[in-house]
């Protein structure tokens, strides 16, 4: 994952952690429903995750940090689900990118079940990340809790930013976190880290940033 040094706001995450109920909820009928839109990508650099914004148009959103160099992105369709499709790869395109957000807008391959867009959620609401651990053949899925909400600097933007309180592993870059209702409220994108050492928090862009990257693009 791309590495931001956020200092100031690591005391304040653990701060927050430290005043969040612990709380126990079931994803397993979430993560049913999920793991049909999000596929495992692979790039030179090893593999992400991508999940389908549009069904009928083949949108998919994924991190920024894991497009090629040279602007491509290849579909693992071995690793889509229950789908028995055989073969090796598809290119997909990339249609659009944004680097401080660390978003990037793909098109082609296959046609999956889209999520939704959900709200922005709020400190202490129960989150669930999904992706393809270190290009396994079957998703993850890992819970965690909101600990913080907060707008940083990236170069010359102003980036809103969901801290949770867990470490997603290697490969679900670009994979996304969802609330109760499966409703995408951020993306799976980078580790805190304060003076060089990982925490056990980590962050993505809010949905609302998210919401507007794909205006026109989302199935909903």
């Amino acid at each position: 994952m791309r590495r931001l040094i956020i200092t100031a706001m690591a005391a304040a995450v653990m701060c927050a952690l430290s005043h969040i109920p612990v709380l126990a909820m079931d994803w397993s009928r979430a993560f049913e429903k999920a793991r049909y839109s999000v596929v495992s990508l692979w790039h030179n650099g090893g593999s992400c995750t991508a999940f389908s914004i549009n069904y009928t148009q083949n949108y998919y959103l994924t991190a920024d940090h894991c497009i090629n160099e040279d602007g491509s992105m290849a579909l693992w369709k071995e690793a889509v689900p229950n789908f028995n499709i055989k073969g090796k790869i598809d290119v997909l395109q990339v249609v659009k990118r944004n680097g401080p957000l660390d978003l990037a807008l793909l098109q082609g391959g296959l046609g999956l079940p889209a999520l939704a867009p959900g709200d922005e959620p709020r400190r202490g609401h129960e989150l669930a990340s999904i992706g393809y651990a270190f290009g396994e053949p079957e998703p993850f899925i890992f819970s965690s809790i909101v600990a913080a909400i907060k707008n940083a600097k990236a170069y010359s933007t102003t980036r809103r930013i969901i801290l949770k309180d867990n470490q997603d592993m290697g490969g679900m870059s670009g994979g996304p976190v969802v609330d109760k209702h499966v409703n995408v409220v951020a993306m799976v994108q980078q580790a805190l880290r304060v003076d060089g050492h990982v925490t056990n928090v980590a962050y993505g862009t809010s949905i609302r940033q998210i919401r507007e990257f794909a205006k026109g693009y989302w199935d909903f």
